[in-house]
């Protein structure tokens, strides 16, 4: 029990009030930035291609006895694609990630024809595939993969997931409760020259590939 006197943070369960939401866009530049609070992320990124934080400062406002910045991540993406490059930037006393990158996996469930499969995410993150991407489907125990799938054609469906069919004729090996990764959808991250600083949680999530992290400097 923390004694009379102690100085403590309450904070509500906020994400949807952001500083900022980017959806279905392209080329996002940010420079010369202070964004000094919101009740959520500071950006929110969905299916997005090439994003550019230069000089983007998520940092307590100066003169005022704040202790926190965000009540969550700084910086958050989902289903972005191309350069994802952070640079020169300050993240301090956020809720939660300076930043966190990620996809999010479709569960297959119903192998309809040889080329076509239904599946979800349980979580509701539904992000539809286009035409030409590249999946990778995986096992769900252990993350090996099991085959590599191009889209030729995705249906939505009332249950929220999609149909998809393929250019490949689906394996027999691929089996329902497989989980299936865009691997077209996926940053390429650079974080280079950042200060993150007075964090509660993660400095750097990145589920992603091609990532170059280098000459920043983390404090707690």
């Amino acid at each position: 029990v923390a004694p009379e006197g102690t100085l403590v943070v309450l904070r509500h369960y906020l994400y949807e009030y952001d500083g900022f939401f980017i959806n279905e866009s392209k080329n996002i530049y940010f420079e010369s930035v202070n964004l000094y609070t919101c009740p959520g992320m500071g950006v929110r990124a969905y299916t997005t291609e090439n994003m550019y934080f230069n000089r983007f400062n998520v940092k307590l406002k100066p003169q005022t006895d704040r202790l926190m910045s965000v009540t969550a991540d700084a910086l958050h993406f989902i289903d972005c694609y191309g350069d994802l490059k952070v640079t020169n930037s300050l993240f301090e006393n956020c809720g939660d990630d300076a930043l966190n990158s990620h996809g999010a996996y479709l569960q297959i469930t119903a192998i309809d024809d040889n080329y076509s499969f239904s599946a979800i995410n349980p979580r509701s993150y539904n992000f539809m595939p286009n035409i030409g991407d590249k999946l990778e489907v995986n096992n769900r125990t252990d993350l090996t993969l099991v085959q590599e799938l191009t889209v030729k054609s995705v249906e939505k469906l009332l249950t929220g997931g999609f149909k998809i069919t393929c250019e490949e004729q689906i394996g027999d090996n691929v089996e329902i409760g497989h989980v299936v990764g865009n691997a077209t959808k996926v940053t390429k991250l650079r974080f280079i020259n950042n200060i993150v600083r007075n964090k509660r949680c993660r400095g750097v999530l990145v589920q992603s590939r091609d990532t170059i992290i280098e000459n920043n400097t983390f404090v707690i």
